[in-house]
Formats: C-alpha cells, structure tokens, sequence
C-alpha cells in the first residue's frame, strides 16, 4: 500500500524561501536489509534526505523556490549480494522512481535522465548509487531577459580512452546559442568496456574538457561539470556511451 510521508519544509538561505513550490515525489525500493535512502537537491542544494520504508512505495514531499531549474535525486546506500553463478543477486536494494511532480507539471519515472539505471514499466530504478536529474523549468533571470536558456547537446564520437576534442566536436558545441545568464552543467560519460575506476575518471576528463572549452566562450551563471562513469543508457553498442551531455537551463 502507498504511504504518504509528512510535508518537509527545506529553508535554503537565511531567510528562507521567499517564494516557494511543492516537489512531490513517489518512490519505492527493492528492500535489502533495510530500504534505500535517497538525497534530493535543488540547483545543487540539498532540500531533502530520507529513507523508503515501505514496499509498495511512498509519496514524498518538499518546499523548493518556485524558479528551480534542476532537480536531482540521488541513491545513496546501495548494497547488494555478490552474483550468483545464473548471474543474478539472491538479494539487492535499489531506488524506485515512480513519478515527480512540480509547478503543476508531472514526469514519470521513464522520464528522467539518468546514470546507473534500470527500467520497470514507466518506472525508473536507480542502482550503484545512481543519480537520476530532471530540468523543471527555465531560469527565472533568462526567462526575464528573453535569453532562450534552455537546450540539450549531447558530444558523441569519443575514440576508446580519448579526452581531447575534435574539431567536428569543437563544431557542435559552438552551434549552442548561449547566454550569459544562463547555467550549463556538463555531465561526462564512458562506454562499461574496461575496469570501472578507470570509467570514471575518463568520464570526468572528458566533462572537464568540454566545461574548458564553453569557458573559452564567455562567462556563464554557472559551469559545472561532472563525470557519472560508465553507462549504457545512450545505446548498445560501447562508443555510443562515450558521451558528454550540456545541459542549458
């Protein structure tokens, strides 16, 4: 049975939040010891941690500023038997994401961008503490200034353990519209061939380089940029997860 939790106020400056939105969540777990814990941020503050206790899925729900662009939400304490020799866990703890909703806008797990993930229906299952993200809306200073914040650009055609841009990438890139108002995060990825260590950091080089270079175009709200390690989200075959995605907002 579904259980709802109590509404979570999250006061995110001294003065609280002058103007404020409900984020409402609906998660669930595959339970192993213990449910999974998950942490919510907002435009990269943390607004809510918590635990699934209940198999079947609860609604959580919390305060954020009504001009939010990106919300993430986060898997933070994985745990899971060793593989089997059918190669499946006899026990596993996971995140189940059933919905988000925010501003009178609803998403379905499905939905989500993520790294780490599964699929169930049109749910979203986060593992190896994974973290799944979703833009909510444009940023309020872009909006008023007629700036056109908002784009997705994924860099694709890595070679295996390459970092350095191509001039077909430098290319891409440079046919973004931005503005200075906006905020861009760069999210790195690797294809799952090779030892995941070295994945991670491939991934956060090749992140790094593309935040280098959009630096070279000017100055932003913000830059950052990030390496989420190997997926297999963007296709079967491996280069085509050797991948950088700008995010505009």
């Amino acid at each position: 049975m579904m259980r709802s939790s109590a509404l979570v106020t999250a006061l995110l400056a001294s003065g609280g939040v002058a103007s404020a939105a409900t984020l409402d969540l609906t998660l669930d777990g595959d339970f192993f010891e213990g449910g999974p814990a998950f942490e919510v941020s907002a435009d990269g503050v943390n607004v809510l941690s918590g635990v699934v206790n209940t198999e079947g899925g609860e609604n959580f729900s919390v305060e954020v500023p009504d001009d939010t662009t990106l919300i993430a939400i986060g898997f933070t304490n994985d745990k899971a038997l060793p593989l089997g020799p059918d190669g499946n866990r006899a026990a596993d703890r996971n995140l189940i994401i059933h919905s988000v909703a925010f501003n009178g806008k609803n998403w379905t797990g499905a939905e989500l961008q993520a790294a780490n993930y599964g699929r169930r229906g049109s749910a979203l299952v986060l593992y190896s503490n994974g973290q799944a993200t979703i833009e909510v809306a444009l940023s309020k200073d872009a909006t008023e200034n007629g700036s056109s914040c908002e784009a997705r650009s994924e860099i694709s055609g890595f070679g295996n353990g390459a970092i350095e841009l191509t001039a077909e990438q430098k290319a891409d890139i440079d046919a973004l519209m931005l503005d200075s108002n906006c905020r861009i995060s760069v999210i790195g990825f690797s294809s799952t061939s090779g030892r995941a260590s070295v994945n991670k950091m491939l991934s956060e080089a090749r992140a790094e380089a593309v935040s280098q270079y959009l630096s070279t175009r000017g100055s932003f709200r913000s830059l950052e940029a990030t390496g989420a390690g190997e997926t297999d989200q963007f296709g079967s075959d491996q280069a085509m997860n050797r991948k950088v995605v700008i995010e505009v907002r």
